[in-house]
């Protein structure tokens, strides 16, 4: 059962096999269906611009749209969580993304598809924001490796399946279907999550180590929750240290989104052949991610650092692959680098988040991420339409 049901306190001892058990509705389910959507979403975009006949750069453009609106909503997302709680900011989040992407599938131009997408991207930040701390406030840090590898894994199964679908709707129905799927999807991961989780958390756990290896205190209610203002002048440090560490895997996966499609589309591939290439990715990826989540209990750097590496290699390959089944060892490749540091950014976020200030710190730390993370998707697209003329 989940912690919305459960009678059981979090000072009971927990297994990792029970903390698991105890995150199937609250966290994992809800997280493979919005993750199918947004895989869908993630390849289907640049696709369905590149159909109306829009630039390279213009598609970087809305594309950059959706981090875009994670900017202008992680701060006040962090703010939301700590008034109204994890469910609410989670439930409310995806249900904006679900208005955003169906209204994306009636938009009729670019700049109609760019505001969708911002609205969009704003949902997903308020969801984000919530199921971080969420899982901050719940699960152990010793645990926390392996919890935050299940939600990277089961956000890469959804790779697999999320673009061979969006290849084959493509082709077959039309770009628009894809995104109306995306909306229904999300729905559903609200849906789930209503009924999955806690409406209130009332616990808090004690990172010192020493004297909670499994417990799981009550928070103390006596402690309000600090404002935005006050994060960032007592956590700017953190926010600044660890996010730029964060900072620089998140660009790095971020060029995912346009890299191995683009490449597709110059090698003369259909959408189901670039669906394919995705998917390879997505495979290894979740290979890869258990040992990645293993790797990440026994030090977060021995999973991180070799996984820039090796993701930076796959992406020089790209622009070299003359045939399909070189962009699919390249896409293999960024799978099996990204698949080491599965969930790192998670974690690294959730292990430094105070305790009366959780969900507006996690909202700091992600709008410090997404604003840099825009900056590379339109520099990127740039670049590569420069390169193409």
């Amino acid at each position: 059962s989940t912690w919305g049901t459960d009678s059981r306190t979090f000072g009971q001892m927990l297994t990792l096999r029970e903390v698991l058990l105890n995150l199937v509705f609250s966290l994992y389910v809800p997280m493979t269906i919005l993750g199918s959507a947004i895989r869908m979403v993630e390849l289907t975009l640049p696709l369905y611009l590149l159909s109306m006949g829009a630039s390279e750069s213009i598609v970087g453009l809305v594309v950059a749209s959706g981090p875009l609106g994670k900017i202008f909503t992680s701060i006040p997302a962090g703010a939301f969580t700590a008034r109204f709680g994890e469910r609410t900011s989670v439930v409310l989040g995806t249900t904006i993304s679900a208005f955003g992407a169906f209204c994306v599938s009636l938009a009729k131009s670019p700049a109609q598809i760019a505001f969708f997408h911002f609205i969009s991207g704003m949902g997903f930040a308020a969801t984000n924001v919530g199921r971080q701390s969420f899982v901050s406030a719940t699960v152990g840090k010793q645990f926390r490796g392996k919890v935050n590898a299940i939600v990277g894994g089961s956000m890469r199964v959804c790779g697999i399946l999320g673009p061979v679908v969006a290849g084959f709707v493509a082709d077959h129905f039309g770009f628009q279907f894809n995104f109306l799927i995306a909306s229904a999807l999300a729905l559903s991961s609200g849906a789930v999550s209503f009924f999955g989780m806690p409406r209130t958390i009332s616990t808090d756990l004690d990172e010192d180590e020493e004297e909670q290896k499994h417990s799981h205190p009550k928070r103390s209610s006596s402690s309000p929750p600090a404002s935005i203002l006050q994060v960032l002048r007592i956590h700017w440090r953190e926010i600044l240290t660890a996010g730029t560490f964060a900072l620089s895997l998140f660009m790095v996966r971020t060029g995912t989104r346009f890299m191995f499609p683009i490449g597709g589309v110059r090698l003369g591939l259909s959408a189901s052949d670039i669906g394919m290439v995705t998917a390879v990715q997505s495979i290894v990826d979740t290979i890869m991610s258990l040992t990645g989540g293993v790797l990440m209990d026994m030090s977060r750097k021995i999973s991180g650092v070799p996984s820039c590496f090796i993701i930076a290699i796959a992406y020089l390959t790209v622009p070299f692959c003359k045939k399909t089944w070189q962009l699919m060892a390249a896409s293999a490749l960024y799978g099996f680098g990204n698949g080491l540091s599965s969930g790192l950014i998670l974690t690294l976020g959730q292990d430094l988040a105070p305790r009366n200030a959780r969900s507006q710190f996690l909202g700091d730390l992600n709008d410090y991420l997404c604003m840099f993370s825009q900056h590379m998707i339109l520099h990127s697209h740039n670049r590569l339409e420069t390169h193409h003329h």
